[in-house]
């Protein structure tokens, strides 16, 4: 009886205090530093796949952390860094899978 009536009283107010102090998903707010570090470090990552490439080992789990970082930071106000990170990275993926298929063929 008192678990229920706990239970409606959080669903109720909790419901509405999360209505009105968190921000919609999908809301890109103002003041977003995380999105500003997600982009650079993605450009990095993809300026490092361009040299990791070359042993498929090695660059594939970097690059595709870059490419997840760049996902992550174009949904910030950053969009042309990321754009950039993004380009570099599947630039590198694209070789690296190149590089990968051609090692393999030739033995």
């Amino acid at each position: 009886m008192f678990y229920n009536h706990y239970r409606s009283l959080i669903t109720r107010f909790g419901a509405y205090y999360l209505m009105q102090n968190e921000p919609a998903v999908g809301v890109i707010m103002e003041n977003q530093p995380l999105g500003r570090f997600l982009s650079i470090s993605s450009v990095i990552v993809g300026a490092f796949g361009l040299v990791a490439w070359l042993i498929p080992v090695f660059g594939a789990p970097m690059i595709l952390s870059g490419v997840i970082l760049g996902i992550h930071g174009y949904d910030s106000k950053h969009r042309a860094i990321a754009s950039i990170g993004l380009v570099l990275c599947l630039v590198s993926l694209i070789l690296t899978t190149i590089q990968f298929f051609r090692s393999g063929y030739m033995g």
